[in-house]
């Protein structure tokens, strides 16, 4: 009978919701798989416009997406999104599916008894952790059950009891900064006065020769409908070219839905073209472009659109799912100095100000650093983090994400569940007696014997065959040097640093390096490594600290548009013989980037390209040999030994090898005709190889 009485209380709920449009919640379905069924029907009946994301194939009634087809749906709203989180937690889809909720909507998660999170999440665990870790607690379950526990947002059901959240009572909406129509119909809200100044501003900056225009905000506040709105504006004022770019046709879908309801009431009978990014040369035609989801572009593909229309207005969000809009305010915006105006859209057009659901997922999922000064006459010194700490005290659960997160473009909500359940991930804090934070690191340990200890395993990965999850320093550097040895060394691969911004450029960030390697040197590490998207700056400070570069990557980072260096500290286990095959290596690659990836080689500092330019060339002869000695022996793929190709046939200085290496660089070539030419490659190789 407590069964029934649940689910009527939590269909009047629904009901009463559905009636006042105030705020968003989110429904905690807590042991609901035997009345999921008839919770999806009660919840269908108040709500028409539903997500399911799931990777199982029943309630097909629903608008149904799986974990990892969710990123083209983006864009669009909806009034409920229900979560099946039987499998796990997956931290970047509750960041995300909370920003599809319109006002008055209802995020659900559907979940085993609270009380066995901790432990059933450490064994269903929704994201990928490092090989061979073996965690067996989710201290990410624990924070999440105390951020929903201590939450306005939210409402837990279970078949014996059904808490409401604390402003259920309230009858009216609060904090409306205009009439509320859902955009579920085709009906458009009226624009906030910031959206109203933002577009005035525009309008105004057309009637010069030429400008490019950047609108960032936080999710939910409006660029979409702003840009649309703007499209009906272009059109208005007798521009006759309008276009309207964005990362996919479905990610330009609610553009349209937007321009569409304008559209019919200025009774305008034009639609904007839609181009793709890499369509970025039709935008010369263009005498109005307007580019939706800017940080889901490449800085490149940008850089390239952002010269081609006469008037160009960017938009794009500056936090969440994926973490780059943060790249692109810190990195690429500063770099365009043709931006006219940047705008910033602060207050919430999709839901109400004071949301209860956005202040939960930005508190746990995307804390902000809230500022604070920092001592320095107090003195601070390097302390590990334990993690039960860590989920217990929110403000140092804030101090330490917050800093993370400020300081990385890329961070998400992943990589704080990830810090926080993986066994291999360390926290750091540089604090004082007044538990002041100046700076985090977080560490991973890597490689070792017993988590390679199949010698067949460790051959792959170094013949770039395989590759496990995690463990990036130990297989970078095993394949990319082509020795396997490297997967048996025990590293500490620093894989974030944070500087409060009152201690930067202070020499802090050495001086916490410093004592890391004091702290785990004694305890049989075997090597400290890094590695991070390449800047002159970055460059200069890790090889100040000891750091020498190893290994570059071989494509433009989308997020950052830098290209990825691999470091090992010079007092590390085996440096010398790990140096030399380095810089053999890197000298192989930078002539290659140079003769067929440009945009790579441009990316490379001066001063690297240098450098390696007075390696040996027997080092490099050897390292070639080696490489291509694997290929012809069907133990490494020509992707992994195109450079030592390249190498050799200047090194041997064979036109015919580098007529077949430079075929397969030619545009529009059938993968036939590549697998016809890579045989040929291979033939010619084992000549030489041979002789």
């Amino acid at each position: 009978m407590t069964d029934v009485l649940s689910l009527t209380a939590l269909q009047r709920w629904l009901k009463d919701r559905m009636q006042r449009l105030g705020h968003r919640h989110v429904l905690i379905l807590t042991e609901a798989d035997d009345w999921l069924d008839a919770i999806i029907a009660t919840i269908h009946e108040q709500y028409s416009n539903t997500l399911l994301i799931s990777n199982k194939t029943s309630h097909t009634s629903l608008f149904k997406t799986s974990h990892t087809t969710l990123k083209p749906l983006l864009s669009q709203h909806f009034q409920v999104v229900m979560i099946d989180c039987s499998k796990g937690f997956i931290a970047n889809d509750i960041y995300a599916a909370a920003g599809l909720i319109e006002r008055g909507g209802l995020l659900v998660l559907n979940t085993p008894s609270k009380e066995k999170w901790p432990g059933y999440y450490a064994k269903h665990m929704g994201i990928k952790y490092s090989f061979a870790d073996n965690h067996q607690h989710s201290y990410f379950a624990t924070i999440l059950t105390y951020a929903f526990e201590q939450s306005d947002a939210a409402a837990w059901w279970s078949p014996s009891y059904f808490i409401l959240p604390p402003d259920a009572k309230q009858k009216t909406p609060v904090n409306a900064e205009q009439p509320y129509k859902s955009t579920t119909t085709a009906d458009t809200p009226a624009l906030s006065k910031g959206q109203q100044r933002i577009r005035t501003q525009i309008i105004k900056r057309w009637e010069e020769d030429e400008s490019l225009q950047v609108i960032g905000a936080k999710r939910g506040r409006g660029k979409t409908t702003l840009l649309a709105t703007l499209a009906v504006d272009a059109y208005l004022a007798g521009w006759k070219n309008v276009m309207v770019c964005a990362p996919s046709k479905s990610q330009s879908a609610a553009f349209f839905k937007y321009y569409e309801a304008l559209q019919g009431q200025q009774a305008i009978d034009k639609l904007p073209q839609f181009i793709p990014p890499d369509q970025y040369t039709k935008a010369a035609k263009a005498d109005i472009l307007l580019v939706d989801e800017m940080a889901s572009i490449s800085p490149l593909l940008l850089d390239k659109i952002s010269v081609h229309a006469r008037h160009i207005v960017l938009a794009g969000t500056i936090d969440g799912y994926e973490g780059s809009g943060q790249g692109l305010v810190l990195k690429w915006l500063p770099k365009q100095q043709q931006v006219s105006q940047y705008f910033t859209l602060t207050a919430p057009f999709r839901w109400l100000a004071d949301d209860p659901l956005e202040t939960l997922v930005d508190q746990f999922l995307c804390p902000t650093l809230t500022k604070h000064s920092i001592s320095s006459s107090r003195p601070f010194s390097l302390i590990r983090v334990d993690k039960t700490e860590l989920v217990n005290n929110q403000q140092l659960y804030a101090k330490c994400f917050g800093l993370l997160i400020d300081a990385h473009y890329q961070s998400n909500a992943n990589d704080i569940q990830r810090m926080l359940d993986a066994t291999d991930h360390t926290i750091w804090i540089y604090r004082n007696d007044l538990d002041e934070i100046a700076g985090v690191i977080c560490t991973i340990r890597e490689g070792g014997s017993q988590t390679f200890e199949s010698s067949e395993l460790r051959q792959s990965i170094s013949k770039g065959l395989r590759r496990v999850q995690g463990h990036m320093s130990s297989q970078a550097l095993a394949q990319g040097l082509n020795d396997a040895s490297i997967c048996l060394l025990r590293l500490c691969r620093i894989h974030r640093i944070a500087i409060h911004a009152d201690a930067q450029r202070t020499g802090l960030g050495s001086t916490m390096l410093q004592a890391l390697h004091t702290h785990l040197a004694p305890l049989g590490i075997d090597g400290f490594t890094t590695s991070f998207g390449m800047t002159n700056e970055l460059h200069a400070f890790w090889c100040k600290n000891g750091y020498v570069l190893i290994k570059l990557g071989h494509r433009v980072d989308t997020s950052s548009g830098t290209i990825t260096g691999h470091y090992i500290h010079r007092d590390s286990h085996q440096f010398n013989a790990i140096r030399d095959r380095g810089n053999a290596a890197l000298a192989i690659d930078i002539r290659y980037f140079s003769a067929y990836q440009p945009e790579v080689f441009a990316l490379v500092p001066e001063s690297i390209k240098h450098n390696v330019s007075a390696t040996a060339s027997a080092a490099q002869k050897s390292f070639v040999l080696q490489k291509c000695q694997d290929f012809v022996c069907g133990n490494s793929s020509f992707a992994m030994i195109k450079s030592s190709a390249f190498a050799l046939a200047r090194t041997i200085k064979s036109e015919e090898l580098l007529e077949l290496i430079e075929r397969l660089h030619r545009p529009h070539l059938s993968s036939v005709q590549k697998s016809e030419n890579i045989a040929l490659i291979k033939q010619f190789l084992s000549k030489v190889v041979a002789d």
